[in-house]
């Protein structure tokens, strides 16, 4: 058994899973959720005024994030269907596109130009010179992402978790977080998932 554990997670590291686009029926509401959040003063992850805005093409998967569901604190059957959902799409290699519309222009990165801007801000942060390939990135602060959003079965409700790094360790944050629709508004609930960014 130990034999067969260790051959699937070579087969793992080797092969990984094949990033796949969001599904159809989740991704209109999936980039009207987060165009709302970040045209919006009330997240609580709030753009930077001269921030270079970047964001990572892959969805918060598992290879980023360290979450489970006893990070939340569901109380009603809503919510342990919600904060379930969202635990199994992290499990997911999704992939996003330009179509959210921050109320800024953004840049979707992709692997190899993620790693490029990583490694940058692990420089800068350390008061390390940085290459010329820099440049294009002096503005950037952080690189963000976004999970997959789990609404509720009536989708008047979202769970989010979302993820921002500056290319070292304690520099940046995680966070769950909860919105409801009131109207056409999705609008930031002080609910079972909260801010914990640092």
């Amino acid at each position: 058994m130990i034999v067969a554990f260790v051959i699937a997670a070579l087969a793992t590291a080797q092969n990984p899973p094949r990033r796949v686009p969001i599904p159809a029926d989740l991704a209109r509401e999936a980039y009207e959720l987060y165009s709302a959040i970040y045209a919006a003063p009330h997240t609580c992850d709030p753009f930077e005024p001269d921030e270079g805005i970047v964001v990572s093409s892959e969805a918060v998967a598992e290879s980023r994030a360290d979450v489970s569901i006893d990070d939340l604190h569901p109380r009603s059957a809503d919510e342990q269907w919600m904060a379930r959902n969202l635990i199994d799409r992290i499990k997911i290699p999704y992939v996003w596109d330009s179509k959210s519309n921050f109320g800024r222009r953004i840049r979707v990165l992709g692997e190899k130009e993620e790693e490029a801007v990583t490694s940058c801000l692990a420089r800068r942060s350390a008061n390390r010179k940085e290459d010329t390939e820099c440049l294009p990135y002096a503005k950037v602060i952080y690189v963000r992402s976004f999970s997959v959003p789990s609404f509720n079965r009536d989708h008047t409700r979202a769970l989010i978790f979302t993820n921002r790094s500056c290319g070292r360790i304690q520099c940046g944050g995680q966070e769950f977080s909860e919105y409801r629709k009131i109207g056409s508004r999705w609008i930031r609930q002080d609910g079972f998932g909260d801010c914990v960014f640092y």
